[in-house]
């Protein structure tokens, strides 16, 4: 009786998605049942948090401040208006952890809808059985463990409000609703892949275009396949609920920017950047000339912390040195020594089931990317957290 209740649990896909998501909001919220919720570390926090209290009090953004040079600060601009410099998604969610009592809820919500995406995705590449352990690796590796990186407490996509789950959320979306649509043309996978399209767009815009590339690409591929009278309806089912979803989506997105830039197709990042940073983004291009910084701390900041970033990838030897760097750093928060066994014996899969090199090619973009910039945290790569899972 027994086995054959824990079998009728472990066939449930429902199952699959919650319980792992319950459990891993359970524990993430154990630290802050038993002391406190965690403070803001990184000055990247204190934007998020600039603009989730923005969004909590019904703004978009805040007006500009008549003694605004008083007010300057890394990561926030002042004119044309006052924000933080990063995308809404993050913050949005923040927000919503603030109005229901604390943006930490909100960064609990994103780990249940991060463990809850993964394993709806995971459900469209494997059975059922084994997506429950899928569940309960993110479970491990992402929220519990993850690497420790700036923050000095381990999960740090769930003990921060850096961000990180939320693009891992988005990810599966897209990765789980194309991994569908090629099966058979429905509605909601093309509702749900265009959901995480925007998701990826406002939070990790960069790596969520890369992303996203190979998974418009899988689509392209089946639509074109689709001969004749099934055609239309491939169409019907696929193309126009996405573009329902993603044209106002998008729309808004460009209406955010002219709030908050004065220009619908400016993001505000490039405004901060414009009026504050010189440290280049990819290793061939240069640094900017330096600001008008007003103040000592924004000076040693941008020409001394950030351009320190530039200088350790001088030479062939800082080059090979970072890179090495950063392919550790990916391999300890997203993979870790338990899981790369089996992630090297996964590799043999690529031969056998295509799938497995749509799941690959992201994750390889991804960390060419990674490679391609001075910086590159574990929440950079957050779009392609699912489809690590699948090839370990």
């Amino acid at each position: 009786m027994l086995a054959r209740f824990l079998r009728r649990i472990l066939d449930a896909p429902g199952m699959a998605i919650w319980v792992p998501a319950l459990v891993a909001v359970l524990i993430a919220s154990l630290p802050t049942l038993f002391t406190a919720p965690p403070s803001p570390i990184i000055e990247d926090e204190w934007g998020y948090l600039l603009s989730a209290d923005t969004f909590a009090e019904g703004r978009l953004t805040n007006e500009t401040h008549e003694l605004w040079q008083q007010f300057e600060t890394v990561h926030q601009f002042q004119t044309p208006s006052y924000q933080s410099k990063y995308p809404p998604g993050q913050a949005a969610l923040l927000a919503l952890g603030q109005v229901l009592g604390h943006p930490i809820l909100g960064v609990w919500i994103g780990v249940a809808l991060m463990v809850a995406s993964i394993v709806w995705m995971l459900l469209a590449w494997m059975p059922t059985r084994w997506a429950w352990i899928g569940g309960w690796v993110v479970t491990c590796q992402y929220v519990v463990i993850g690497q420790p990186f700036q923050t000095g407490t381990f999960g740090y996509w769930s003990q921060s409000y850096w961000g990180g789950a939320l693009a891992a959320a988005g990810g599966a979306l897209v990765f789980g609703g194309v991994a569908r649509i090629v099966k058979e043309a429905r509605v909601w996978p093309s509702v749900a892949m265009a959901l995480g399209l925007l998701i990826l767009a406002n939070t990790r815009p960069m790596e969520g275009l890369l992303a996203a590339i190979p998974a418009m690409l899988w689509v392209g591929v089946w639509l074109l396949k689709q001969r004749g009278a099934a055609r239309w309806p491939a169409i019907q089912k696929v193309v126009l609920p996405a573009v329902l979803v993603l044209t106002p989506g998008f729309a808004f997105m460009g209406y955010y920017n002219h709030r908050v830039t004065g220009d619908a197709l400016e993001m505000p990042w490039n405004t901060h950047y414009e009026q504050y940073c010189v440290f280049p983004v990819f290793l061939w291009q240069q640094p900017a000339p330096d600001r008008d910084w007003r103040y000592d701390d924004l000076r040693e900041f941008h020409s001394g912390l950030e351009m320190s970033m530039y200088e350790r990838h001088r030479g062939m030897k800082g080059l090979v040195i970072s890179s090495v760097r950063k392919l550790a750093r990916f391999w300890i928060f997203f993979i870790g020594p338990v899981f790369t066994l089996p992630l090297l014996l996964g590799a043999f899969g690529l031969l056998r089931d295509r799938r497995m090199l749509w799941a690959a090619v992201p994750v390889g973009l991804i960390v060419a990317s990674n490679l391609a910039k001075f910086g590159a945290p574990p929440h950079y790569s957050a779009p392609v957290a699912g489809l690590v899972i699948v090839l370990i």
